[in-house]
């Protein structure tokens, strides 16, 4: 699922590392785990939900050769090991950005705990900052600069015990050095992440809307639908904002002391939202009719049109669109199944495929500007979270606005 901020938005390494020449300084990465996969929603309302992939592995390597990228077999992954699912991203400056995922045993089986990975230096390097047995499934990380950010995941139960909530909102003032839980109102299952400032944030999950004026120290309920559950919030400024999820398009003009429903077609299943400004916004899911979807509006929400369908989610009915990023009113990203980029300069009125190099499915996208950008994703066989097995996460990077996607 996508962490937004404002306008939109310790795993083992293998044992032989893959050093490439560097042609150019925006090479970052060689090697990337690849691999088919397929995704399904299966929990409940009221727990925490978990996306559960099913893949057919092989590594890739990439080498510039006369400036066309190609992409050859290699027998294991570069960076990330088989023991860390990364599902999200927050990039708030060119050096600066954050992912997160759930870590799993040494032998690749069954969710053990969270985890966040943090680089200053662009993703020349990335260090742990956070391991915890206490939470896991981060499905959302946003920061509204290098000091400030907030993530929300699942609780990790002790075995035979029941938490009094099943998700967990954390937070940091100083880059990530230190990671404090925060309280908060409600027994949602926490989904989605924006912030605005230092002061401002906001969270969504289930059917509610939670805020905060004060940085954390206080969240409090500021809404809740009738109509569907909510997967994902994006504020363009202190004021206006969207909160999309099941046949629902929610927005407010006064930092959510209301929201109001906008008009949306019914059988959409929309898993991301985005803001170019206060006018132009973008959503992505699925519909009823087994079409992946790319939904905007271009005047703050009046009306909502379909800018681009895909090729339609899998045999079992899941989305293929799992997020969106953009950083102004052009230009945007949207990833997905089986390594899926697709991406728009003219504000969506063309979407055209972005080559990823990797079948792997991307989970989480975000830009720093128009050029520089970050994708994650993991897949998992099996159809049990807690029996299948992880076979491997990935980073890429571009420095070209997609044009060329680095691992």
């Amino acid at each position: 699922m996508s962490a937004s901020r404002v306008r939109g938005e310790g795993a083992e390494r293998p044992n032989k590392r893959v050093n490439l020449p560097r042609p150019r300084a925006t090479l970052r990465w060689g090697a990337t785990l690849a691999g088919y996969a397929r995704c399904v929603r299966c929990s409940p309302r009221g727990s925490m939900r978990r996306r559960l992939y099913a893949l057919t592995c092989v590594g890739v390597l990439a080498v510039l050769v006369g400036g066309v990228v190609v992409w050859r077999a290699i027998a294991s992954p570069h960076y990330y090991s088989r023991t860390v699912q990364l599902s999200s991203v927050a990039y708030p400056d060119l050096d600066h950005a954050w992912v997160t995922g759930s870590t799993w045993g040494n032998s690749g089986f069954s969710i053990t705990g969270g985890t966040i990975h943090a680089t200053a230096d662009g993703g020349a390097n990335w260090r742990a900052q956070e391991s915890s047995t206490a939470w896991s499934d981060p499905y959302g990380i946003a920061f509204a600069n290098v000091r400030y950010g907030w993530l929300v995941g699942g609780t990790q139960p002790t075995p035979g015990t029941i938490p009094s909530q099943d998700a967990v909102i954390l937070a940091t003032s100083d880059g990530g050095a230190t990671w404090k839980r925060q309280a908060f109102p409600t027994n949602a299952s926490l989904t989605g992440v924006a912030c605005a400032n230092a002061s401002l944030a906001w969270v969504v999950g289930d059917r509610d809307i939670l805020a905060t004026t004060d940085g954390g120290a206080n969240w409090r309920l500021q809404y809740t639908t009738k109509t569907g559950d909510l997967w994902s919030i994006a504020f363009a400024d202190t004021r206006h904002g969207w909160a999309v999820g099941d046949d629902v398009i929610l927005a407010t003009t006064d930092g959510g002391m209301s929201w109001r429903q906008q008009a949306v077609a019914k059988g959409f299943f929309l898993r991301s939202v985005a803001c170019g400004d206060a006018h132009c916004v973008w959503a992505v899911g699925s519909s009823d009719a087994n079409r992946d979807v790319i939904v905007a509006t271009t005047n703050g929400g009046a009306d909502w049109r379909v800018q681009y369908t895909g090729g339609g989610p899998d045999s079992e009915g899941a989305s293929g669109y799992f997020a969106v990023a953009c950083t102004d009113v052009l230009h945007g990203w949207v990833v997905g199944l089986g390594g899926t980029v697709l991406a728009t300069t003219n504000g969506g009125r063309t979407w055209n495929s972005q080559r990823s190099g990797t079948k792997t499915n991307l989970h989480d996208v975000a830009f720093a500007d128009a050029k520089h950008g970050i994708a994650v994703g993991a897949n998992v066989e099996g159809d049990d979270p807690m029996a299948g097995k992880l076979d491997g996460s990935i980073v890429l990077s571009t420095a070209d606005g997609g044009a060329t996607w680095y691992h």
